[in-house]
């Protein structure tokens, strides 16, 4: 099986040139906020739910921990149709960041919440159109959507 739009990786299946985090608009974000495996990168893809997808899709064997992508204010935690169980950051600078398809919200998460780079805010799911448990993963800068493993760098 492949990886329709799967980025550049070397022999070793690493990512070429990918960093954990960089800045973006001056804004420190993670790439991949959960321990995973990429399933479907950001871009032109066959198959799926449309064929541009507008985020990654980072798969977890099972429920597995997210984590805050950088400091910011949660400006959703909800269900919405498609993404399912879905929270929005907002880090300042015109960014935002989304995480969809989770099977739960950390206790306590809502609206207004300050959260801090790497706190938890969620675990990986299959809600909304998903079809297997994974996050869905999103990066905005002046509400257009970018990748999120290669911002910055």
């Amino acid at each position: 099986m492949r990886v329709s739009n799967a980025p550049r990786a070397d022999a070793n299946l690493q990512l070429v040139g990918y960093q954990p985090s960089s800045k973006v608009s001056g804004i420190t974000l993670d790439k991949a906020p959960v321990q995973s495996c990429l399933s479907s990168g950001y871009g032109p893809r066959s198959g799926g739910a449309s064929s541009f997808h507008r985020g990654v899709d980072l798969y977890t064997r099972g429920p597995a921990p997210v984590y805050a992508g950088g400091d910011g204010v949660v400006t959703a935690a909800t269900s919405m149709r498609g993404y399912g169980n879905v929270i929005f950051i907002r880090h300042g600078s015109g960014v935002e960041t989304r995480y969809a398809h989770l099977s739960e919200f950390a206790s306590g998460l809502r609206t207004g919440n300050r959260v801090r780079r790497g706190d938890y805010i969620g675990k990986t799911g299959k809600t909304g159109n998903a079809t297997a448990i994974h996050l869905h993963y999103e990066v905005l800068v002046d509400g257009r959507r970018i990748n999120p493993l290669t911002f910055g760098g």
